[in-house]
């Protein structure tokens, strides 16, 4: 499948610089199979990328995560925003992603929605996951999220440790009565391999409380 076959303007995308996968957004689709997309950022300073390196783009769907290389061609301003000019360099796979485990437990979120005004601060969401893994979570609240929204997340593991993440709705199902909470599904995305390793080492540590538990309640 070739990118200009799947992907669609304005999609929220990944590039990946080094270790860390960095979000961005498709600008622009042109001839020939060229994209821009809006150059990637970290805390607001541009990231430095090579001049026709060869760079691996990443993109979710609902069912799944998909991916390419592109090269890039060229980095320019056009009305004051910072583009980048990329080629795809392989086809578009659907990556097929080792299944991680999914640890039931329930852990209160503080949702920030990208609010689709410039400018425009974010109303927090309160939330609770259902179940967590190093790559995404299912939550449960009140506030409906519309699948493919950016949002930031502060995850509470503990009463002295917050996490903070970034990630995109995958779904969001709509409550059985009015009483009942939206269950939302997120996948973290352009976490560091240093946030993936303390998310799994937080589930493993879980795990093995869980089970040392389940062993003493046995015990007569």
């Amino acid at each position: 499948m070739e990118a200009h076959e799947i992907l669609t303007i304005g999609e929220l995308m990944e590039i990946k610089v080094g270790d860390d996968f960095i979000k961005t957004k498709l600008q622009e689709l042109l001839p020939d199979s060229q994209f821009t997309v809006f150059h990637p950022t970290v805390k607001g300073m541009l990231v430095r990328l090579e001049e026709f390196g060869t760079y691996l783009m990443r993109f979710y769907r609902k069912n799944g995560e998909y991916s390419f290389d592109a090269r890039l061609l060229g980095q320019y301003s056009k009305d004051e925003i910072r583009l980048c000019l990329f080629q795809p360099a392989s086809p578009v796979v659907k990556v097929q992603r080792r299944r991680s485990y999914r640890l039931p437990i329930v852990l209160d979120v503080r949702l920030l929605p990208e609010s689709a005004e410039q400018g425009r601060k974010p109303k927090p969401i309160k939330a609770k996951t259902v179940d967590l893994s190093e790559h995404g979570t299912l939550l449960t609240c009140f506030t409906p999220l519309e699948p493919d929204t950016a949002a930031t997340m502060e995850l509470k593991l503990s009463r002295a440790e917050t996490m903070m993440l970034s990630g995109t709705v995958l779904r969001c199902e709509k409550p059985p009565s009015r009483k009942d909470p939206y269950r939302i599904v997120i996948l973290f995305t352009g976490s560091s391999g240093q946030q993936e390793s303390e998310l799994r080492r937080y589930i493993l540590r879980q795990q093995i409380a869980a089970r040392k538990k389940k062993k003493q309640e046995m015990l007569p």
